[in-house]
């Protein structure tokens, strides 16, 4: 547990970053909840009375569902690289610095 409140503190420098991936990832989560339901309501409203009509928007639902889902995606993937490469930099730095102060004896 000390270990994950020692490298937190790496992770809240950046909270902007950080909360902006949760956010994306839960968006691209509730999309992914999302079709199912839609196709219940297919299945339950749309097929059930033969309503054909409300069939397209039914498609057009799934299809921006998925599309929402896989760009919000590609996003959360995008910031949390950048956040993991400037926590790892961050992290590098501070080794390199104390790495510096130590004593040749201790190498």
């Amino acid at each position: 547990m000390k270990i994950i409140w020692r490298v937190s503190a790496y992770l809240f420098r950046y909270r902007a970053l950080f909360v902006l991936t949760v956010f994306l990832a839960v968006g691209s989560m509730l999309f992914g909840i999302a079709w199912p339901r839609i196709l219940q309501w297919v299945f339950d409203d749309v097929m059930e009375p033969k309503r054909v009509d409300l069939l397209m928007w039914a498609v057009a639902g799934i299809v921006l569902c998925f599309a929402m889902r896989d760009l919000l995606n590609m996003a959360r993937i995008r910031v949390n690289n950048t956040l993991e490469q400037r926590v790892l930099l961050d992290l590098r730095r501070d080794l390199h610095n104390k790495l510096l102060v130590l004593p040749v004896s201790f190498l």
